[in-house]
């Protein structure tokens, strides 16, 4: 290895870049929470059109770039197999990271509150934009 050139082109390096462009970008996906900040993804065409463009880059690097791509990226070769466990993986995440915040989050979240509330003694500050919304909706 020259120490003017890292070798940084490996099966493991591959993955992970792999692995985690899922992550990333499926991360938003389910972290795209709604109102009040955010629009629905139905509703805010740039966010989805960019999610799928990425997915589908991604899904490309995975199954098959050209050589130019490759090298640009450093990727290494892959079997078929280790390629469909990839994309598998990527689904597995965005599955259990929908789960997570659809179903167990605000469980968390909520525990995790009360737990320090009794710690603490303290009680929880609301959000000043669920406060307003509150009084608006009682006239």
């Amino acid at each position: 290895v020259g120490h003017d050139e890292p070798n940084i082109k490996n099966s493991e390096n591959t993955a992970l870049f792999l692995s985690s462009c899922f992550e990333y970008i499926l991360s938003g996906v389910v972290l795209n929470a709604g109102p009040p900040f955010r629009q629905n993804s139905a509703k805010n065409w740039p966010f989805t059109l960019t999610i799928a463009a990425a997915l589908m880059i991604t899904v490309y690097m995975v199954v098959g770039p050209a050589h130019w791509i490759k090298k640009l990226m450093e990727l290494s070769y892959m079997e078929w197999d280790y390629k469909l466990l990839l994309i598998v993986l990527g689904l597995a995440y965005f599955a259990f990271a929908w789960i997570f915040e659809k179903y167990l989050a605000l469980r968390l979240a909520r525990a995790i509150g009360h737990a320090k509330q009794r710690i603490t003694g303290r009680a929880k500050m609301r959000k000043k934009y669920k406060v307003i919304r509150e009084e608006m909706w009682k006239y």
